[in-house]
């Protein structure tokens, strides 16, 4: 799965965990019969969907990832000044367990790749104040070692928000995602003299971080 983003589009995971029974199933359908299609009067474009394996790290437990684009800025706001938004609202709650929503602007044009053949990790990182360059700094540390543990950057993504109706934790510094030849071996970057260099690094910024585990699904 590609996807081919320009400059300026809003890309977002939306990471979902449906609630059981008949009732939530109804309102799920009815938010696609509603939400949905009047996001795509505004440009937005469902571009595919990856499965959550694993929470690494973190206390949510989403089972999915639904990737979606608004081409702007602006027709994302149009999406959320709906007259129905808190209607919108209260489907997502009452149809989800789980529903939070990163939106990422894509700050040029760029390719997103996912191979079935790999493993995947979605990292949300939220820093400390004045803390993003220590952040940086670490990311950009352990890269030096990425081949030795099977390991390399798809994207790192700035100018996050995050929408959810159970996690109160604000907007995250970023989102960076990285591709495992055979799964995401955390012991083995520990092990790195990059990691072990750059630790402190990771320490001095990071005030939450959620890891996860994802791949795409069968077609």
């Amino acid at each position: 799965m590609t996807l081919d983003l320009k400059a300026g589009q809003i890309l977002q995971f939306a990471m979902i965990r449906p609630r059981e029974g008949d009732a939530a199933k109804a309102v799920r359908a009815r938010y696609f019969q509603t939400a949905i299609p009047y996001a795509q009067s505004l440009g937005d474009e469902y571009l595919g969907n990856l499965r959550v394996k694993r929470t690494m790290l973190g206390e949510n437990t989403p089972r999915g990832i639904a990737l979606y684009a608004f081409p702007d800025a602006a027709s994302q706001q149009a999406f959320q000044n709906s007259p129905d938004w808190d209607d919108y609202q209260r489907m997502r709650r009452e149809g989800w367990a789980e529903l939070h929503v990163f939106s990422a602007t894509i700050p040029s044009d760029m390719q997103l790749t996912f191979d079935p053949a790999r493993d995947y990790t979605l990292a949300a990182a939220w820093t400390r104040p004045d803390t993003m360059a220590d952040y940086q700094a670490y990311l950009d540390g352990i890269e030096a070692d990425f081949d030795m543990i099977g390991a390399r950057y798809v994207a790192q993504l700035n100018q996050v928000t995050l929408q959810s109706q159970t996690d109160a934790a604000g907007d995250p510094s970023q989102l960076t995602i990285v591709e495992w030849s055979d799964g995401p071996d955390l012991p083995g970057l520990q092990r790195t003299q990059g990691y072990k260099d750059h630790a402190s690094d990771f320490q001095t910024a990071i005030s939450r971080f959620d890891l996860y585990w994802i791949t795409v699904p069968d077609a």
